[in-house]
């Protein structure tokens, strides 16, 4: 449900600290398993402090697919849980990939193949044929229970989703050709949309590689209607040291703005899990203001380009201020040293005050609308 950016976001506010006692006492009670889990923390760590730390925060959203929800997400931003509104999903919370990397066996799992991930990337459920029946224990699950997916060889999810049909009907298929039909229906998988919303940490240091091999039934594997319909969510997960940019503000275009992320993910792509080499890390630096200026522009410029584009835009726009910044802004900013940047280290400070500079500069038409600031139109023929 994250595979496009969130319809609207509303603005973020903190717990309270009875709403926060209420959500963590419901974090419990639907995940036992964490009540036992304080032994297996470093020193001075708990469970509590990890699924409801300090300066947690809530927002509503609407999804792409117009499912309403509540995010709940660090002092930092990083989804942490969310749960989604008026649907026979009602009353499920669902852990972020953050969650679950902190407590892999937080929910019963199911495992696929490694080329099976990049499909779920790409806005697909887990099919039946892809899930490993053989030498793996199969969950007695039934419809419509929470599951995370593993890939062949890892501990950590990759993705969640809710159980399409029962552990038995996926048990049953073991040692035969696997029946055709959807095995999980996919909520949140790593690199969608919700994961770009949150610090984009690398894997655990204990990640394994898995393996690359193929599954006989590979071929059979059945995708979602809506594969095709690819919003530019990268698919390898990479590695390795990131290259940053130098162009000067001024003068930047739409054209360089894609040329220098496409050189990247070109770069990148070279670089992946079954070929790391441990490189030494440099110490790292803060980023400047000029530095923070020049990512956040840049990723603006390619939401104008390739997001909002003049062909979507009747649905897109008027787009709530916030909405474009932290659905579409943020999970466009470059890699490696750009993803840092944000609006509080800019020159601006604010966002509307960026956003009425880019008014300014004639890029952009805004509006202000019940005290909140949404962007009307787009001046794509601007020299930028």
């Amino acid at each position: 449900m994250f595979k496009k950016p969130l319809a609207s976001l509303k603005s973020f506010s903190p717990l309270r600290s009875s709403d926060k006692r209420r959500l963590r006492d419901e974090i419990l009670s639907s995940f036992p398993a964490l009540k036992d889990m304080d032994t297996l923390l470093p020193a001075n760590t708990t469970v509590n402090s990890i699924i409801a730390p300090d300066g947690l925060q809530s927002a509503r959203f609407t999804s792409y697919i117009e499912e309403p929800g509540t995010l709940f997400t660090d002092a930092e931003g990083t989804p942490l849980w969310f749960k989604i509104s008026h649907s026979k999903k009602d009353s499920l919370i669902v852990p972020s990939i953050y969650m679950l990397w902190k407590f892999p066996t937080l929910i019963p799992t199911l495992t696929t193949w490694n080329p099976v991930v990049d499909k779920l990337r790409n806005g697909a459920d887990l099919m039946i044929p892809g899930v490993i029946t053989s030498g793996t224990p199969i969950p007695d699950l039934e419809e419509g229970s929470l599951v995370a997916i593993c890939a062949r060889g890892n501990q950590y999810p990759l993705a969640i989703g809710t159980m399409a049909v029962s552990g038995k009907v996926i048990e049953s298929s073991r040692g035969s050709m696997p029946p055709k039909g959807k095995a999980v229906h996919l909520l949140h998988v790593h690199l969608d949309q919700l994961w770009a919303m949150g610090s984009k940490i690398d894997f655990p240091s204990d990640w394994a590689q898995g393996h690359d091999g193929t599954h006989s039934t590979l071929d059979d594997y059945e995708t979602s209607d809506d594969d095709s319909d690819d919003d530019g969510l990268e698919t390898p997960i990479t590695a390795g040291t990131d290259s940053e940019m130098s162009k000067n503000l001024e003068g930047i275009s739409l054209a360089d703005s894609s040329e220098n992320l496409q050189t990247e993910q070109q770069a990148h792509s070279q670089t992946t899990l079954e070929s790391t080499e441990p490189t030494e890390a440099e110490p790292a630096t803060e980023l400047t203001t000029e530095e923070v200026d020049l990512f956040l522009q840049e990723a603006l410029l390619q939401v104008l380009k390739h997001k909002i584009s003049e062909g979507n835009a009747k649905e897109l726009l008027p787009m709530n201020a916030s909405t474009l910044y932290s659905s579409y802004v943020l999970p466009n900013r470059a890699r490696g040293r750009a993803a840092e940047a944000d609006i509080k280290k800019s020159s601006w400070k604010k966002l509307a005050k960026w956003l009425k500079a880019s008014e300014k500069q004639g890029l952009i038409k805004c509006k202000e609308i019940k005290g909140e600031l949404f962007l009307l139109s787009v001046n794509w023929n601007h020299p930028q």
